[in-house]
């Protein structure tokens, strides 16, 4: 998988009302894949790009405290994402694989 290929479809299908704001998901993103630790310091130092690591750190700091962001809304158009390509259909009968998930409240590091 490369940034570039999550940048161009998290820009396609997060609709976040800005695009940096979509460019910025999709790189904080590929930060946690790198990482594999949820925390604002492990993400920012996992980023790729010219930027110091204190700088990233705080940019993924500030993006998660941003008030126009609406976790829910990009939660949804992830569950819709995954649904949607999750429906079959098999001798005229439409399956649907179900996706539950526990969005827990996760505040750096403390659950």
């Amino acid at each position: 998988m490369e940034l570039s290929l999550i940048l161009a479809w998290v820009v396609e299908n997060f609709h976040l009302g800005d695009v940096r704001r979509s460019r910025a998901l999709a790189e904080m993103t590929w930060g946690l894949m790198r990482a594999n630790v949820v925390s604002f310091a492990a993400i920012g130092r996992a980023m790729e790009g010219s930027a110091s690591a204190a700088s990233c750190i705080s940019r993924v700091f500030r993006f998660c405290h941003n008030g126009a962001v609406d976790p829910r809304a990009v939660q949804a158009a992830l569950v819709n994402l995954l649904v949607g390509r999750c429906v079959s259909t098999t001798g005229g009968v439409s399956q649907l694989a179900t996706v539950s998930i526990d969005w827990h409240a996760y505040d750096n590091g403390a659950i």
